[in-house]
């Protein structure tokens, strides 16, 4: 099988990632900015070109955005970065529990054939550790053990923890 090549940028993501890296820590710019840069709307037909420029932002040159609904784009500290982590754990968690609660309406699940139902209790499976996980209690758990050993834990360590901690 043939490797994909990764495309060159866009011209219109290649000039929104011109502008926002030249951004400093707590520096905004608003939509309405970039978006007279490109002759487009940045929220709506060419938000897939600012996606491309944030990403490859964050890749190239450890630079994070975050949104500021409806305003514009902030350029982010290091304190701020972490909590994009913070929010991604509880986006994580309730998309979880939304799609547990989908699978459990299942009606004839010994109707179906066998490789579905091996999927089902997999996603099932998965979307409990992840929600589970995703709880504050548990995420206090963890943050008492790393604030112990002041590092990242590893991730049979971070297992480990939960299946000791009900």
């Amino acid at each position: 099988m043939k490797k994909k090549t990764i495309p060159e940028l866009s011209i219109d993501s290649r000039i929104l990632y011109d502008q926002l890296v030249k951004l400093e820590i707590d520096d905004f710019i608003s939509y309405a900015e970039l978006g007279k840069l490109i002759n487009r709307d940045v929220q709506d037909k060419a938000r897939g070109n600012l996606n491309t420029a944030r990403n490859m932002i964050r890749k190239t040159n450890g630079v994070v955005f975050g949104v500021v609904i409806n305003e514009g784009l902030k350029r982010l500290k290091d304190e701020e970065i972490v909590g994009v982590g913070m929010r991604s754990v509880r986006l994580i968690g309730r998309a979880s529990r939304r799609a547990m609660q989908s699978l459990i309406c299942v009606k004839k699940f010994d109707k179906m054939p066998s490789d579905v139902q091996i999927k089902h209790n997999t996603m099932l499976s998965i979307l409990g550790v992840m929600n589970a996980i995703s709880k504050p209690k548990k995420i206090a758990f963890i943050e008492e053990k790393v604030a112990e050993t002041r590092k990242k834990l590893p991730l049979a360590e971070t297992l480990e923890f939960f299946s000791k901690k009900s």
